[in-house]
């Protein structure tokens, strides 16, 4: 059965967000959080991978407003727009979003998630809508999944800033309840055999990345 369209949520730039089962859950993480967890230390097992991609430049503050200037951003606090990127910096990034997901996964030796191709251009859509109404999630369903993590508002690349987004969602677990795990969850979950990933760039350079799950 399609799932129902989530309520309003506000959206933070450095954070990411999750939608699963009816629940919708906006996180704001702290400078310690924001692509420096090792997620070794949370997954319940070693050797876990730590994605070779840096922090994002305006992660360094809690709950920064989308493409406003902050301690990180002090040499350019009005960036102009950036140029449309080629195909194949998106493509980079998707194979970047799968495989990483599927490297965190393998460390639990789960079964991988493959990719779900045929709705690329969809979750493209997800990204760019939600952008639109600066709301994650407002989109979310429209492609069939069932689940869906989402990183609004990132510095890019897109095939840079994807690593370090994944590395925040996968330090939440494991745990319950889903309110507070919901990216692990989603990420490690044993229900979804595919992933699809996303991505958005608005007129101020900023990304927004959806995966979703089926």
């Amino acid at each position: 059965m399609r799932i129902a369209l989530l309520a309003a949520t506000m959206i933070w730039a450095s954070g990411c967000t999750f939608a699963q089962g009816g629940e919708d859950t906006d996180i704001a993480p702290s400078s310690a959080d924001a692509g420096t967890v090792s997620p070794a230390a949370d997954a319940g097992s070693g050797g876990a991978p730590t994605p070779a991609t840096s922090a994002p430049a305006d992660t360094g503050s809690t709950a920064q407003q989308q493409d406003t200037g902050s301690a990180a951003q002090q040499a350019d606090t009005s960036p102009p727009p950036q140029p449309a990127p080629s195909s194949g910096t998106i493509d980079a990034a998707r194979v970047a979003c799968v495989d990483g997901i599927n490297q965190y996964r393998a460390t639990l030796k789960l079964p991988p998630y493959a990719g779900w191709s045929d709705a690329d251009t969809c979750a493209d859509g997800q990204a760019k809508a939600d952008s639109i109404a600066n709301q994650a999630h407002s989109a979310f369903g429209q492609c069939g999944e069932s689940a869906q993590n989402e990183c609004p508002g990132w510095p890019g690349p897109p095939d840079q800033m994807i690593g370090s987004c994944l590395q925040m969602m996968w330090a939440e677990g494991p745990g319950q309840p889903f309110s507070a795990h919901g990216h692990y969850i989603n990420m490690s979950s044993t229900s979804y055999s595919v992933v699809s990933c996303g991505f958005y760039q608005t007129a101020s350079g900023s990304w927004w990345a959806a995966q979703d799950f089926r």
